[in-house]
């Protein structure tokens, strides 16, 4: 929360308001060091932290701060604030909505390319071995991307780690499902939000839905 101060002084300011200064000369001619003094002693002279009406956070990709309006309430300083929303408000929530989904997917399953394309080729390998017969005699060597979890991936179902080529396929097919589930779950909400912002009455309704993604967490599309 921002600070600011005031010296006031019979319904009228005098000084401020501004950042806390080192002293103030009172009205007597005495020197004020305030932060030598407690706020109730700083208050007894006249020198006030101005009340901040309606101050809040605020995104500057979507608002703007109007000019702060200064006044005494029951003789105690205050500023309201006031914000607008800028021009590119919603062309920038668009492509908010887009970065928070991204940041999103790569909490389920990555953000670099590299991995991804690692990832299709083990569910590759673990399609081509749920295919096989279960007496069919599997060389772990022919399905490498497969056979790296083999002792090392913990699939929830068994409650450890898995420990043949069979158990480690059938966990690729199982997360690959959870991964596809996620992403058109997320991909509708994110097709759907953009919309909405672009349709929207006005801006706040806009940012109201807006907010309402950005709260969301991966677990809201698995």
């Amino acid at each position: 929360m921002i600070k600011r101060y005031a010296y006031v002084v019979n319904n009228e300011t005098l000084w401020g308001p501004g950042p806390m200064p080192y002293f103030i000369t009172l009205t007597n001619g005495t020197g004020w060091e305030i932060t030598a003094h407690t706020k109730e002693e700083n208050e007894s002279v006249g020198i006030y932290e101005v009340e901040q009406i309606n101050y809040r956070e605020y995104d500057d990709r979507f608002e703007t701060v109007n000019n702060r309006s200064y006044a005494l309430i029951n003789g105690l300083p205050t500023e309201t604030w006031t914000y607008s929303f800028i021009p590119a408000a919603r062309g920038n929530m668009v492509i908010a909505i887009d970065e928070n989904a991204e940041i999103l997917r790569a909490e389920v399953a990555t953000k670099y390319a590299g991995q991804y394309a690692e990832y299709d080729q083990a569910y590759g390998e673990a399609l081509d071995i749920s295919k096989l017969n279960p007496n069919d005699v599997i060389v772990n060597g022919d399905y490498p991307y497969v056979a790296a979890d083999i002792g090392i991936t913990y699939s929830q179902s068994l409650g450890r780690e898995v420990q043949t080529i069979r158990e480690a396929a059938d966990l690729i097919i199982s997360t690959r499902i959870i991964w596809h589930d996620f992403g058109a779950n997320l991909r509708a909400a994110r097709l759907s939000a953009k919309k909405n912002i672009k349709d929207a009455i006005s801006d706040e309704a806009a940012k109201a839905i807006y907010d309402a993604f950005a709260a969301t967490t991966s677990e809201n599309y698995i």
